[in-house]
């Protein structure tokens, strides 16, 4: 006696539910397009974020492996003291000495100087050079 009483009450709300979605069709069909709409544009940001994720991933998985940059800077006489510090700077010679090593596939320096002074003014004035096979080390792809 019980189970038929809530299968009747069940069937009569269902009932009641079809017949207002019926009365309100307009109303009935903006709501499931509004709730289409939000679930797709939700699946479509979820999906794009992980495309760009898997893409960052991927692009990054493989950045650094044959890639090494090379400073100048100061390096202590004695081990971890910085007090006896000697400054140290690259020069064409060390660039030309890294590229013929067996070891390296290509190299290119950019040499960046910010200290140059233009003759007698206090104009300071900052230069950059790059070699022309930087552009060719800047966008290797990945294999």
């Amino acid at each position: 006696m019980f189970v038929p009483s809530i299968m009747r009450r069940f069937f009569g709300s269902f009932g009641e539910v079809l017949r207002a979605m019926w009365t309100h069709k307009l109303r009935s069909f903006l709501t499931m397009f509004g709730i289409a709409w939000g679930v797709g544009s939700l699946l479509l940001l979820v999906g794009l974020g992980e495309g760009f994720r898997a893409g960052t991933t991927k692009s990054m998985a493989s950045f650094g492996e044959d890639f090494m940059q090379i400073y100048n800077g100061r390096v202590p006489a004695l081990g971890g003291s910085q007090l006896s510090s000697r400054q140290y700077y690259l020069n064409y010679q060390d660039y030309l000495d890294i590229r013929s090593s067996r070891f390296v596939r290509n190299a290119s320096p950019v040499i960046y100087r910010g200290d140059l002074r233009l003759g007698a003014s206090t104009a300071i004035a900052t230069a950059m050079w790059m070699a022309p096979s930087h552009s060719s080390l800047a966008f290797v792809t990945s294999r």
